[in-house]
């Protein structure tokens, strides 16, 4: 039988490729494709922004506010080393003033060295559970018909393994928004990162100012002391790779 020419071709969809012709199915599927390891950090990242900012503002820093921070930061590093005795981390401080979202953004792709490890080994757990985790009902738990074939996992068996990693980005960003909505600088969470940034995050801090009618020179001051003296401590070469194997040697032993 003759095609006429209005005819669509058999191998071209009906409807075309929706998952690349529509704005919501492409994004969509960038978010649940982007990550082939346990945790899709794509979904973290946007449900732990989404979090942070939830029910609040989160306005950008003036100008003023990174400046006075790296002045205030300068100063902490001649104290910090002084009182201590420790040497001043070889790399110059990056001071940044930033909002909630980029406190999230930057501690999501910091974390994920860490993390991975612990949602491996759940990852792992899942599968030697056949797929499913402990106390999940199967097809035939459900009363509906098993698959052909002895020893095949059953579908809910199949998506909860390819739900693993959406899970665990849901968590992960979960926690990281919460926590955005209060921590005053980089090192609140304090896990070891590689690069010299300090990260102080202003609507947080001018919140605090203002609830508690507190200077914000000497309140400053006292965030800055706090993220300086961490910095020294992770500066030294052996602290993130004896973190990480810590928590490593934590995880394969549970």
């Amino acid at each position: 039988m003759t095609e006429s020419p209005g005819d669509e071709p058999r191998d071209v969809p009906p409807f075309g490729d929706l998952m690349n012709e529509i704005p919501l199915f492409r994004e969509l599927q960038r978010v649940l494709f982007s990550s082939t390891g346990p945790v899709n950090w794509e979904l973290a990242r946007q449900v732990a922004i989404a979090t942070a900012s939830y029910g609040q503002d989160d306005p950008s820093p003036g100008p003023e506010d990174g400046q006075g921070l790296a002045e205030t930061v300068r100063a902490a590093e001649l104290a910090v080393a002084e009182f201590t005795g420790l040497p001043s981390p070889s790399d110059l401080a990056n001071v940044r003033a930033v909002r909630r979202s980029e406190w999230v953004a930057a501690n999501v792709k910091d974390l994920a060295e860490v993390l991975d490890p612990v949602a491996g080994k759940l990852a792992s757990a899942i599968g030697e559970q056949g797929g499913m985790l402990p106390g999940l009902p199967g097809l035939s738990d459900l009363g509906l018909p098993a698959e052909e074939g002895a020893g095949r996992p059953d579908m809910m068996q199949l998506i909860v393994k390819q739900m693993a990693p959406l899970l665990m980005g849901v968590q992960i960003g979960s926690v990281l928004g919460v926590l955005a909505q209060g921590v005053l600088g980089q090192f609140d969470l304090p896990v070891p990162r590689p690069g010299g940034a300090l990260l102080f995050v202003m609507p947080n801090i001018s919140a605090l100012e203002r609830d508690w009618s507190l200077k914000p020179v000497d309140f400053r001051l006292w965030v800055v002391l706090h993220e300086v003296t961490h910095r020294f401590e992770f500066a030294r070469s052996w602290v993130r790779p004896h973190f990480v194997a810590l928590v490593t040697d934590l995880v394969e032993h549970a």
